[in-house]
């Protein structure tokens, strides 16, 4: 990056820090925020269904967390009466049936964080009557990324959870550990704490803490919304906000969700190559190939190898019948959606070498393409798409999703790899 553009991407950073923070931090009076701590073992666009909550209040820049509690004590319930909000109309073909106005642990299937957002603020105030001034969503990797920048969390009986052990003690130790659901809530909400008065406590400095926030961003794990529509508009340019862009060029996110209520995606390996080939016209071939593992271990309780699609066919296209009862040899089953750049068709695709049929919806602009994928244990599928795209722009715009591992990604036919948000020009 030349200088010259670095220093108008620092001023611009500047600026919307000035504009944005000291309200959002509480300069003109105290600020409610839901703090939602996704668990990525079960996979949702935005890294991982609702583990844990709590209520974030931010006076002068003073944060404080009032409550922290496992998603078994979820406001109104797992599931609410009625719808909490309406469900936008372009959204209604591709998530109506799950319901994530009503339904905590489907809320945030869409990437678009901003809707995530209105979805969990009206779930939250449906449920407690509080009114919140946006959201706040992380993961155990972003936590475990502020430890490392601070101190150790200490648990009450005294054990002492490093940086490095964080992720694999809430996203799957803990469930060999804990049999039932509500020891686990007790279980996460004590984490949870001791991973709070860690950061809290002082210790490390300003500079890591930052550093650490700002990798946790750039990777899609901190994600924040504003009820307030002026902080929300520019939280939507910056990868804080979580914004589908509605731009024209090359685009790519792929995104695999849960479909079986299982924490098998502990265990999932991804990785994404994206080819384009230039034509005379503009536009371009690409091709996209992605290899989804399933790397569980034999030997996993049945609370993390669940079916809750179970009894049921094997799923159209896949090739595979359905696993035994229990899911004893863990099978994981996915959702698997690809979002490509405005425009763009698909021409071609296969599973495994053979054709496959997949869906095809739109959400901000953006085609997206969708099929139900099991994977048995030990497996590793291979979908690979053939597309045409309308724009081949040097710069393809990549959105990352957060994965308990990160996903390998490779681009070649571009001349450069852009963040998936920026900062307003």
């Amino acid at each position: 990056m030349q200088y010259a553009e670095r220093l108008e991407r620092a001023a611009a950073t500047l600026d919307l820090a000035t504009r944005l923070v000291p309200p959002m931090m509480g300069a003109d009076g105290p600020r409610r925020y839901l703090l939602v701590v996704q668990n990525p073992a079960e996979s949702r666009a935005t890294g991982g269904i609702i583990g844990a909550f709590g209520l974030l209040t931010v006076t002068d820049g003073r944060i404080e967390l009032a409550d922290i509690s496992g998603n078994g004590r979820l406001p109104g319930g797992p599931t609410q009466r009625g719808p909490a909000t309406q469900l936008p109309p372009e959204l209604e073909s591709m998530y109506a049936a799950a319901e994530p106005t009503r339904v905590w642990a489907n809320a945030n299937l869409t990437p678009h964080y901003p809707t995530v957002g209105s979805f969990y603020t009206a779930l939250y105030q449906a449920g407690t009557g509080v009114h919140v001034d946006g959201t706040v969503s992380i993961d155990p990797t972003t936590l475990a990324y502020l430890l490392a920048a601070t101190r150790p969390a200490v648990l009450p009986d005294g054990r002492i959870v490093p940086a490095g052990r964080l992720v694999e003690l809430v996203e799957s130790q803990v469930y060999a550990e804990i049999a039932n659901a509500s020891g686990r809530d007790d279980f996460f909400a004590t984490v949870g704490r001791a991973v709070y008065d860690a950061v809290a406590s002082g210790t490390g400095n300003t500079s890591a803490l930052l550093s650490a926030l700002g990798r946790a961003a750039s990777e899609g794990r901190l994600l924040v919304s504003s009820n307030h529509p002026a902080e929300q508009k520019i939280l939507e340019t910056t990868a804080l906000g979580g914004a589908l862009p509605e731009s024209d060029g090359p685009y790519l996110a792929v995104v695999t969700q849960n479909a079986a209520a299982s924490k098998l995606d502990y265990w999932m390996r991804r990785s994404t190559d994206y080819h384009s080939v230039r034509r005379p016209d503009g536009s371009a071939d690409v091709t996209i190939t992605i290899r989804i593992a399933n790397a569980a271990p034999a030997g996993l309780g049945d609370y993390v190898r669940n079916r809750s699609d179970q009894p049921a066919p094997g799923q159209p296209g896949s090739g595979q019948s359905a696993p035994p009862k229990g899911n004893p040899d863990a099978q994981n089953l996915l959702s698997l959606a690809v979002y490509t750049g405005a425009g763009s068709g698909l021409q071609a695709a296969t599973l495994d070498g053979l054709p496959v049929g997949m869906r095809r919806d739109v959400e901000r602009g953006h085609p997206v393409l969708s099929t139900p994928l099991p994977v048995n244990r030990g497996q590793t599928r291979t979908l690979v798409l053939r597309l045409w795209e309308p724009v081949a722009r040097p710069t393809l715009l990549f959105r990352p999703q957060p994965l308990v591992v990160p996903e390998a990604f490779t681009a070649s036919g571009v001349r450069s790899v852009a963040p998936w948000s920026r900062n307003p020009e």
